[in-house]
């Protein structure tokens, strides 16, 4: 009977690992409905006498619809991280699952280049960095006890002023504090502000560092330079124009305007490829000519990684790439791009120059160091080669940029290029409960590269994830406007709901 085969199915997934959310989350939801809906069939078809119509049609419907609602609901869920084992497939093992995803085809080279990157870390990670802090003196009389209001590792990233320094900081672990009372720390030390530079990603971040340093020390005005790579460049451009023999009136451009003189360019050269084989967007064109500048490769490979179909472009690209560049030099204006490689470059050719900056900015920070690209590396590196006062900040597991030609390789590799660096880790949590913190270490520790964290915290009250794997992005906006109504009924206020995503698109859904 229709009851019998129901209550096989339902003893069969409890005698699954984690039964009672398998049960819950089917015998609650979509397959109760099911039920309902054959109950009501097969009454019907009692009622018109006709038995044997009865019996095909429970047979087929057990086949087609309970085990097909089984199946998907199988397939859509994760718990704790663990895709359900081999054994939990349907009946027929008609939709066989798997217990992992497929592993991805590893070149040679990459297994290489993930070898020596790994070999890079693991040669920091045994350096035993249980040396005495740096302090500048013993018994001084600060304005802030830092002892009592940082953590052990914030405090040692604080007092460690001298020489490199790789700060690897875990989501919510007190970065922007540890950076404020670093600086905060220099000043006390004497150490005049107009020697620290504070590059950030956005004028906002070194805004909230350098007014929390002001409000630590209580002060009205602090002469450091902070702010992004693009507002460094563009400062010390236009200050040392005469050395550099550029114009001091140059024009600066965003993307916007980017790709209007591209579209200007590409209109006036009227290329035979383009012409024949259809139009391409400036803003495609813009993206790719900016991608080999912040990658430092060619038009033709940033096409083969990243645009297919745009390969019988690439030549056409590749002409309105170095008109677009003359345009910009003949008219004394720089785009975003621009503003990077002029100040790297002026610091590779122009020896004087040089030594002016590193003279001044003895004292170096990077924040979101795993964000940078090749060109702002080598800004860095160039700045810091005197006196090696450089600190860098990041998380190689929070890199998001690559889309805009952020390395993170640059966070991995520092070591690399600072053989005497330090490496403090800061790994307790000021943001989360320890169940959500266990679920992210586990993750994070499987990575097949970069530096192993372990985050803790105080917050012990129990929290439980829920992973949820859906086949498109249709059912998933569908399960979460589900969810969102289910909670909202349980009078929950919406204010306290969120929903993240990665692109403002996804909320179209």
């Amino acid at each position: 009977s229709l009851e019998e085969q129901i209550s096989n199915i339902k003893k069969e997934l409890l005698e699954l690992p984690q039964k009672k959310q398998w049960y819950h989350f089917i015998f609650n939801s979509n397959l109760e409905n099911k039920k309902l809906e054959l109950e009501g069939k097969l009454k019907e078809l009692q009622e018109k006498k006709n038995i044997e119509d009865a019996k095909i049609f429970v047979a087929a419907k057990l086949e087609e619809e309970i085990k097909e609602v089984i199946t998907e609901n199988i397939k859509n869920i994760v718990f704790n991280s663990n895709i359900v084992q081999n054994e939990v497939a349907n009946k027929n093992n008609e939709i066989p699952l798997k217990n992992e995803y497929d592993i991805p085809k590893i070149s040679k080279s990459t297994k290489n280049k993930i070898e020596y990157l790994n070999t890079i870390i693991n040669n920091i990670e045994k350096i035993q960095n249980d040396n005495k802090v740096t302090t500048f003196f013993e018994n001084k009389n600060y304005k802030i006890n830092y002892e009592k209001e940082l953590n052990e590792r914030q405090l040692e990233a604080v007092q460690t002023i001298e020489n490199p320094l790789l700060i690897i900081a875990g989501a919510g672990t007190g970065k922007t504090k540890t950076l404020s009372y670093r600086v905060a720390y220099m000043l006390e030390n004497s150490i005049n502000p107009e020697n620290i530079l504070l590059l950030t990603f956005t004028r906002k971040a070194a805004k909230e560092m350098i007014d929390r340093t002001k409000m630590l020390l209580q002060l009205n005005n602090i002469n450091i330079q902070g702010g992004t790579f693009h507002s460094f460049a563009n400062i010390v451009l236009r200050k040392y124009y005469k050395l550099l023999g550029i114009q001091p009136n140059f024009t600066i451009i965003d993307t916007i305007d980017s790709e209007d003189i591209i579209d200007l360019i590409k209109r006036d050269l009227d290329l035979k490829t383009i012409k024949d084989k259809g139009n391409i967007r400036k803003s495609t064109i813009q993206k790719i000519i900016s991608k080999s500048r912040n990658l430092q490769t060619t038009i033709k490979k940033v096409i083969k990684k990243e645009y297919l179909g745009y390969e019988d472009f690439a030549d056409d690209i590749n002409i309105i790439y170095e008109h677009y560049i003359e345009y910009n030099k003949k008219h004394f204006i720089y785009d975003y791009d621009d503003l990077l490689i002029a100040l790297r470059d002026s610091l590779k050719t122009n020896k004087e120059f040089k030594e002016i900056l590193q003279n001044k900015y003895k004292y170096i920070m990077v924040d979101e160091f795993q964000d940078t690209n090749i060109i702002q590396k080598e800004i860095v590196d160039l700045l810091s080669d005197k006196y090696k006062n450089i600190m860098v900040v990041g998380d190689d597991s929070q890199s998001i940029y690559s889309f805009r030609g952020a390395n993170y390789e640059n966070i991995l590799r520092f070591p690399e290029t600072y053989p005497d660096c330090k490496i403090i880790k800061l790994e307790k949590n000021y943001r989360s409960r320890q169940d959500i913190l266990n679920f992210s270490n586990n993750i994070i520790n499987n990575f097949t590269i970069g530096y192993k964290k372990e985050l803790y915290s105080d917050n012990k009250s129990e929290a439980i994830v829920d992973v949820k794997r859906f086949f498109d992005q249709e059912k998933e906006a569908e399960w979460i406007a589900g969810k969102i109504v289910e909670l909202h009924n349980q009078n929950i206020s919406l204010n306290n709901i969120a929903v993240l995503y990665r692109a403002g698109f996804h909320s179209n859904f």
